[in-house]
């Protein structure tokens, strides 16, 4: 199995004798894609996760946001919340990067999400999530979904148009990291400590994991109607996949 410690020794030898298998035999190192077909960074990217300049023994790895995903799972409640639907709201455009340094506690990651990529109910997702989701939508309840969830009550799309992760690593056990994040929606910012799955392609690293957490604690008023007998949970699901270039 992949260590951190593993990958840290992986990386460091990558910037001097290029990419190896954890079985010795030499591979060819991926091609660097051509110019115009490298993601262009959004003129308006938070500074947190525009990709500094590395210092002297770490190495800087951007997100690929071709091959990265976010999911969340928004779970309808309250006495008549039969009446509601289960949602999954979904993004691929991740922006960011990964710092890896000489140890855990000196390594981390920013990554910021554009509030109105946000998918809700892709067909697809909600086929793969499950029986929860597998009541048929209208066109009209996604939009009227969509449309509340960027509004001012809650993202307020205009006025805070990214949600910004970062996170720092606080211990290791195997291929498990144990992080600190900072999740920061409206210009608020929250910290919780969760755990991410580490593992390395000939692509890159690959991180992927699964989180709860309170609507509450990010500053949101969980959406509700009648009176609060229908409305949405307020704690959420969190699934991710990233993978850097």
């Amino acid at each position: 199995m992949l260590t951190v410690s593993k990958l840290y020794s992986f990386t460091r030898a990558l910037m001097v004798v290029g990419i190896c298998s954890i079985l010795s035999s030499c591979v060819r190192p991926p091609e660097s894609p051509r110019p115009e077909t490298m993601p262009r960074t959004p003129e308006s990217l938070p500074t947190q996760c525009l990709l500094p300049d590395a210092q002297a023994g770490e190495q800087l790895l951007a997100f690929d946001a071709d091959r990265s995903m976010l999911q969340i799972y928004a779970y309808r409640d309250g006495r008549l919340g039969r009446l509601g639907h289960n949602h999954v709201i979904s993004s691929s455009e991740l922006w960011g990067y990964v710092r890896l340094a000489g140890s855990i506690r000196e390594s981390g990651f920013a990554l910021c999400l554009p509030v109105d990529t946000l998918v809700v109910d892709d067909p697809g997702l909600r086929a793969a999530a499950g029986e929860q989701f597998d009541n048929p939508l209208s066109e009209a309840a996604v939009a009227g979904t969509r449309r509340n969830m960027l509004s001012e009550k809650l993202l307020d799309q205009r006025a805070h148009p990214y949600l910004v992760i970062e996170g720092r690593g606080l211990q290791q056990t195997d291929n498990t990291v144990s992080i600190q994040l900072s999740i920061t929606v409206k210009g608020r910012t929250h910290r919780q400590n969760s755990s991410a799955e580490i593992s390395l392609d000939s692509n890159g690293i690959q991180v992927s994991g699964m989180m709860k957490i309170r609507q509450t604690d990010l500053g949101l008023e969980p959406y509700s109607a009648l009176f609060g007998t229908l409305k949405v949970r307020d704690e959420l699901e969190i699934r991710y996949l990233l993978h850097t270039r």
